[in-house]
């Protein structure tokens, strides 16, 4: 049965399966956005006592991770660096020993230019000649 509400379903918002439904939600709303937009996204939920703020930032292919308000209960937020997390993960997990720079990236499909500015990014990281 479809969801009887035109929002949000107040029946679900205690039980356990609600967590893995604002998951979907995020992966949904990054499958249909991701390809309008060929930015990166992320998003952050709040519960607040009214209900939830949903927040969602992007950025080009070109652009540093940005650093985003992470919201805190009453009202006040933390900076969180993604580019120092992405950075710290990458090296931790020896991505560049996994990553094929050899091979086209994967979808979705980059403009012309973008392309050419990747492989000039490791060029210059001598990944490539």
């Amino acid at each position: 049965m479809p969801c009887p509400f035109p929002g949000m379903d107040p029946f679900l918002e205690t039980n356990p399966i609600f967590h893995e439904l604002h998951t979907q939600i995020l992966a949904e709303s990054q499958a249909r956005l991701q390809p309008q937009l060929r930015h990166y996204l992320a998003y952050v939920a709040q519960a607040t006592p009214t209900g939830w703020n949903h927040l969602v930032y992007a950025w080009g292919l070109r652009d540093p991770l940005p650093s985003i308000p992470i919201p805190l209960l009453g009202g006040d937020y933390v900076s969180l660096e993604l580019e120092a997390c992405f950075r710290s993960a990458y090296d931790r997990i020896g991505a560049d020993d996994e990553a094929d720079y050899g091979a086209l990236p994967p979808p979705p499909g980059l403009r012309p230019e973008d392309r050419a500015w990747i492989d000039e990014v490791l060029r210059q990281a001598g990944v490539h000649s």
